[in-house]
């Protein structure tokens, strides 16, 4: 409703001239009137002119009064105003941000709240599209602005609620949830929109650090085991239609980790992981997935493939790119490491069509391929079901074993080429099993390496083995050292110290009849623990053995700076030396860098006449092999021990002859 328009002073007077001539008119037609009924004009003359100055004056009068009513009405709020008005203060003063744009997304309305939220005047806002102002260019909700308002308009009744990403003047990003209405005109088209918006980027912000808690590895940055199911299931789903595609899975196992946490301690451990990751996620391409299942394990999701051949190629080239990869040393704080890896892989649907399935065959993948020496891959056969099941059973039963006293120590001597006499005893552990038989070393002892087994299979050798030489120390059988296999597990063991010092005591063995054997790749690791351990050993007179050597990577620096007593060549050199020359001059070179850093050679896995006549010519200290002697039980070796003074004066006196 409009306030009633105020007349101005020339309206007055014009409303007077128009009465004045109606009174003329009134006149002329008064005086034709008494013309014709020869009535006399002037006395009328006096009272015409009376009463139209009478009419004058009161019309002028009610104009007055009808002019200043209509100021009065006019200095008055209408109604419409006076009931607009609380709605206007309550839109201004809104704690909430409130919009009105129309379908091409022009905004015509703002509220001061969202001026003040957003940082805008409003004449950099009003009259702008809501895409040049406050959604940003690619909106992370990829809701198209387009489908927003034809979907408010499908409901003119109702507040369409949606949450989105809007963007500030200075450019930060804010979550907004908007509960957006229809204004519709006569026709009922929808010709603009009300939008009423509040802050909820906090609560988005809660909710991300949530899903990143429950979906991401917090020590990697990689998805966890529950996103890695969630991306598997999306991408058999995917592959799951017309035409069958194979997804290759890999399941990753880091060799020795645990090691080297306990070793170097578990920031360490942890940098390393990261590392790991860093390297893992630069070989494969970014819409493919890498996750941390836990621990030192990783999985990987690879594109799908249509065909097995490069299913295969695929798989196969990735898996090599990572295992180079991890070969590469990792700087651990200045701890220079190496590592490797083992791979499982499987493919879906050949290798398992549930999720579970998957990745019960790529654990079991991964597992034989550290059975059969590790840093290696293996794709799944179904046969590999029936070797874990038959490695669970070694290793149940090598519990019980443990547990029962079912297993053995025999002895293979070491003799010194020059005295002829026994250098050291090697202790070598034997299981015959009531129902399986003999199970040869090789197949027991990378079982019991999986698991803390090994270390408690290594304590009973070591009290064993410790044990038996004072027995033979009581029979005057002193003059020669008992070694004793370490595991990298035992080595790196920050309580092997003590116990080895506990079980001398315990048995009243002197140090300096005891040697310990550690693998080259064992003992060239920068393990903090073990060189700690090794330094006490050797303080106390413990002698330290290089098992295996030729096969790792040693360095003569790494060498001299150890307190090692002895180097034992790898037997596969001694096999071969007649066959290749090379083995013949690497085992002149590694008898002649021993003896120039003070350090005593023994040859293992001499079995010919020919192998030990070469190494008496070329000044070997010791020989160890059936050549001279199998291993044997305690008795066996006591006996010929006590026989021939633990001399081998001719082949002729082996123990086996």
């Amino acid at each position: 409703m409009s306030a009633p328009r105020t007349p101005s002073k020339y309206e007055s007077t014009r409303q007077l001239l128009l009465v004045l001539i109606g009174a003329l008119v009134f006149i002329s037609l008064l005086i034709g009137w008494c013309l014709q009924q020869n009535i006399k004009l002037y006395p009328l003359l006096p009272i015409s002119l009376l009463f139209i100055s009478l009419l004058s004056f009161v019309i002028f009068r009610l104009t007055q009064i009808i002019q200043q009513q209509n100021q009065q009405l006019a200095a008055r709020p209408s109604a419409t105003q006076t009931n607009d008005r609380p709605y206007q203060q309550l839109v201004n003063n809104a704690n909430s941000m409130i919009l009105r744009w129309d379908t091409q997304g022009v905004i015509h309305f703002i509220n001061p709240y969202a001026l003040d939220f957003f940082g805008f005047s409003e004449e950099e806002i009003l009259g702008k599209n809501v895409m040049e102002t406050i959604v940003p260019r690619i909106e992370t909700t990829g809701r198209d602005l387009a489908y927003m308002i034809e979907d408010i308009g499908r409901n003119p009744a109702d507040y369409i609620q949606n949450e989105n990403e809007n963007i500030k003047k200075d450019g930060t990003r804010v979550w907004i949830t908007w509960n957006n209405k229809a204004i519709l005109d006569e026709q009922g088209n929808t010709i603009e929109i009300l939008s009423i918006g509040n802050d909820i980027t906090e609560k988005k912000q809660y909710e991300q650090q949530i899903y990143q808690l429950a979906h991401f590895d917090d020590l990697t940055g990689l998805p966890n085991r529950t996103l890695f199911q969630q991306r598997l299931a999306e991408a058999i789903v995917q592959a799951s239609g017309k035409q069958q595609q194979l997804v290759p899975v890999f399941y990753i196992d880091l060799d020795r980790f645990k090691p080297i946490n306990d070793s170097l301690g578990h920031h360490n451990g942890d940098l390393l992981l990261q590392k790991l990751a860093t390297r893992l996620l630069d070989c494969i391409q970014a819409d493919e997935t890498l996750a941390r299942m836990g621990g030192d394990e990783f999985a990987v999701i690879l594109q799908a493939e249509d065909n097995q051949d490069n299913a295969l190629h695929s798989a196969q080239h990735i898996a090599r790119q990572m295992l180079k990869s991890m070969a590469q040393p990792f700087d651990l704080n200045g701890h220079q490491i190496y590592v490797s890896g083992s791979i499982g892989i499987v493919f879906y649907p050949t290798d398992g069509e549930k999720i579970s399935v998957l990745l019960k065959n790529a654990d079991m993948a991964m597992y034989q391929a550290k059975q059969k020496g590790k840093n290696g891959y293996l794709f799944y056969e179904p046969h590999m079901n029936s070797e874990a099941m038959h490695n669970l059973e070694i290793e149940t039963a090598l519990r019980n074993a443990l547990a029962n006293n079912q297993l053995e120590i025999y002895y293979q001597p070491s003799v010194n080429l020059k005295s002829g006499k026994i250098e050291c005893v090697e202790a070598l552990l034997r299981w015959e099993h009531p129902q399986m038989g003999n199970i040869a070393p090789e197949t027991f002892i990378p079982i019991a390496e999986e698991s803390d087994l090994i270390l408690q299979l290594g304590s009973w050798v070591l009290k064993q083995a410790i044990a038996q030489m004072h027995r033979w120390q009581e029979n005057g059988l002193d003059d020669f050292i008992i070694a004793i296999n370490l595991s990298m597990r035992q080595f790196e063991d920050s309580k092997l110290h003590a116990l080895i010092q506990q079980v001398l005591a315990e048995a009243g063995l002197p140090a300096n009849r005891l040697g310990l054997e550690l693998t080259e790749s064992t003992i060239m690791q920068d393990s903090k623990q073990g060189l700690k351990t090794l330094s006490q050993l050797n303080d106390i007179g413990v002698y330290l053995f290089i098992d295996d050597f030729g096969t790792g990577y040693s360095s003569l620096s790494r060498l001299r700076d150890l307190p090692v007593h002895m180097l034992k060549i790898d037997k596969s050199f001694i096999a071969n030396m007649s066959k290749d020359p090379q083995h013949a001059r690497l085992i002149d070179a590694i008898i002649a860098m021993a003896h120039n850093l003070d350090i005593k050679v023994i040859a293992e896995g001499v079995e010919t006449q020919q192998q030990f006549d070469y190494l008496i010519q070329h000044d070997c200290d010791c020989i160890q092999g059936y050549y001279l002697s199998h291993a044997i039980s305690a008795e066996e070796l006591e006996k010929f021990m006590l026989r021939t003074d633990k001399r081998f004066l001719l082949p002729g006196n082996a123990v086996n002859e």
